[in-house]
């Protein structure tokens, strides 16, 4: 359009701001998926058009596959014409296009494997991976999510150890930004709710240990809010949650510190061979009675000691708390064997 054309009239200015069809059609047009070789057009809720290709979407989805076998015969996604191509309505956003058609024809930017990737992006390509028959971007899908999420200690210890221990030092931090989707409360509430709503139950466990160490009890009960978003949690995910906490206390008394639940006749230290058992025996007391002073003062962080790492002990060798090697060696032992128990019955103890 020429500069000319430029009036302070109102009402001509308004109507030099109209666009003429062909205008209001390519204002449709994806930017990134419109090809002029495409000979099938989606368009997905909202107006949004993508002009891409048959034989592509009918490689990755057994859904387009089936439709394109049969495209004109009536069903639930109407058909009509657009520059020669048959254009399917979707019912779903743009945004769930753009990362579907992205992990097509531009894998290496959209991904599940990908190492910083948007909570959203990932349960798009769950959804619409499972709803379309995209069956490898499902696949890829579920294992990112069971990366994030996994039902293996040993997995977990290399997912989450770093963010428990710094908690268990008395560093929390709420805005954690390590990619880590569980260590942030809003993608983690987002987790659990598609978890619960699309049956991924064995991701759960783990996503409701995370949620009780990074939950406040207001995210529980009431909405989960954290850089200007917000979201509620499921109301199974609340009862969960609020059975886990009370079942995980018992549990970390029990299996971690059983001499302070239990009594002298369960210590773990000091051991038949220490030669310094009254040490020892002091020892083990202040690692306890540094538990009890946790609950007191530090809130929910008392449930990093269920599943950090040989809690309340050093690394380096010249500091173990007043225990000799020997009882300081069982002890880590104890801790191994008590996590591995706790990390079994986190199922049980969520209702699962």
């Amino acid at each position: 359009m020429a500069p000319s054309t430029r009036t302070t009239n109102k009402s001509s200015s308004k109507k030099g701001r109209q666009l003429s069809p062909e205008a209001q059609q390519d204002s449709l047009r994806s930017a990134k998926f419109w090809f002029n070789d495409g000979d099938i057009i989606l368009q997905a809720e909202g107006g949004t058009r993508y002009r891409v290709h048959q034989s592509l979407l009918s490689m990755n989805s057994a859904f387009f596959r089936d439709m394109f076998d049969t495209i004109g015969s009536s069903g639930p996604l109407e058909e009509e014409e657009m520059d020669g191509c048959a254009l399917v309505k979707m019912q779903d956003p743009a945004k769930d296009w753009d990362t579907v058609l992205g992990t097509i024809y531009t894998p290496l930017k959209v991904h599940p494997d990908l190492e910083f990737l948007d909570v959203d992006v990932l349960l798009i390509m769950l959804r619409l991976g499972r709803k379309y028959q995209f069956d490898d971007l499902h696949e890829n899908a579920l294992h990112r999510l069971r990366k994030e999420l996994p039902g293996d200690l040993l997995k977990f210890d290399q997912a989450f150890q770093p963010r428990l221990q710094q908690i268990f030092e008395g560093d929390r931090d709420d805005h954690c930004t390590c990619p880590k989707m569980a260590c942030n409360p809003i993608s983690l509430a987002k987790l659990i709710n598609f978890a619960l709503t699309w049956d991924v139950e064995d991701v759960l466990p783990v996503a409701y240990y995370m949620g009780l160490v990074n939950f406040t009890l207001d995210h529980i009960l009431e909405e989960v809010k954290v850089g200007g978003e917000t979201i509620s949690l499921a109301q199974e995910a609340k009862k969960a949650l609020i059975r886990g906490q009370e079942e995980l206390l018992p549990a970390i008394f029990g299996h971690i510190y059983p001499w302070i639940a239990r009594g002298e006749a369960y210590h773990t230290v000091p051991v038949s061979l220490c030669k310094a058992q009254d040490e020892c025996a002091k020892a083990r007391e202040a690692i306890g009675n540094d538990f009890l002073r946790d609950i007191q003062d530090a809130g929910r962080d008392y449930m990093v000691h269920a599943l950090a790492k040989s809690p309340a002990i050093p690394e380096s060798d010249d500091a173990h708390l007043g225990l000799c090697m020997l009882c300081m060696q069982h002890l880590l032992t104890h801790y191994e064997d008590a996590r591995e128990s706790i990390f079994d019955a986190l199922p049980d103890m969520f209702g699962l």
